[in-house]
């Protein structure tokens, strides 16, 4: 037998088991991929972005401090002084840590792979933010759907009935929902968190479309409640800052809870080495 024909026999007893349908995940192969239409020649209204370019002035401003930076070192992973300039503007109370990410993706990711024990579970409602359920397929953990009311506000009794049965190490809730533009009862949200054994995050990535936070309310909802548990429930609230500044070519995300700092610890400790956004963190504001 030629060298050819013994060749064409050992590529036909190859199994079929290296083709990319085996090899791939079969719960990735059925999403589709978050998808952005293209709106060359529209009025783009869809997303939270600023319809005008930064003012000359200012683009010099970043363009001297991209310049200065230097691009020949790593910046500082821990992003100690941007933290620093966070918790002053933002005027959070001691013990109250922040979490940076590069869009609000990798903090959802980053809380997903920190929480991710075997059997965890991911909960949302539906219709919600899409990487949601995403990253927890992603990411391995199961992803639980509760299905919002005909007016897409909470099913507070099928969520709470939802967290009883599957008891989520992660909950998130977007305040604003997106997509559908409206927001939760704060009384709901906050049945939601004391009701919840893990960690409940309230996606505030709309929070500039907002008059006042949810945060404010829902403190005062936890403290009407008056719950035996109410001082060990465990909330996490984040924001987009580039959504605030309606600059989102920033892409960064900043989330903050009160357990002393513990979860954003492990989610920084499951962070890529490496992984730094880096025009924020050369200049701090």
């Amino acid at each position: 037998m030629s060298p050819v024909n013994r060749y064409n026999t050992k590529m036909q007893a190859v199994p079929n088991a290296a083709t990319p349908q085996a090899l791939l995940r079969q719960e990735v192969l059925a999403l589709h991929a978050y998808h952005v239409p293209p709106v060359s020649g529209m009025i783009k209204l869809d997303a939270m972005e600023n319809p005008y370019s930064l003012p000359q002035e200012l683009a010099q401003e970043i363009a001297r401090l991209v310049m200065d930076a230097p691009l020949n070192r790593y910046p500082d992973a821990a992003a100690r002084s941007l933290k620093e300039k966070i918790r002053a503007v933002a005027r959070l109370p001691e013990g109250m840590d922040v979490l940076l990410g590069n869009g609000s993706d990798e903090i959802i990711q980053l809380l997903a792979l920190a929480l991710n024990k075997p059997g965890a579970v991911l909960l949302g409602v539906e219709p919600s933010f899409v990487m949601y359920k995403m990253i927890a397929m992603f990411t391995g953990m199961q992803y639980v759907g509760v299905p919002l009311t005909e007016d897409f506000e909470l099913d507070l009794a099928a969520t709470l009935a939802a967290i009883r049965r599957h008891q989520p190490a992660l909950v998130f809730l977007a305040y604003p929902n997106n997509p559908t533009g409206n927001v939760f009862d704060a009384a709901a949200v906050a049945q939601i968190i004391e009701a919840a054994p893990g960690l409940v995050v309230v996606d505030e990535a709309y929070l500039a479309s907002l008059r006042g936070r949810i945060g404010d309310r829902l403190l005062e909802a936890l403290d009407t409640q008056k719950h035996p548990k109410q001082e060990s429930h465990s909330l996490v609230s984040f924001v987009r800052l580039r959504a605030d500044l309606e600059l989102p070519g920033l892409r960064m995300c900043q989330c903050w809870n009160d357990e002393h700092g513990q979860h954003q610890t492990a989610a920084d400790q499951v962070r890529e080495s490496g992984n730094h956004f880096v025009l924020l963190r050369f200049r701090s504001f």
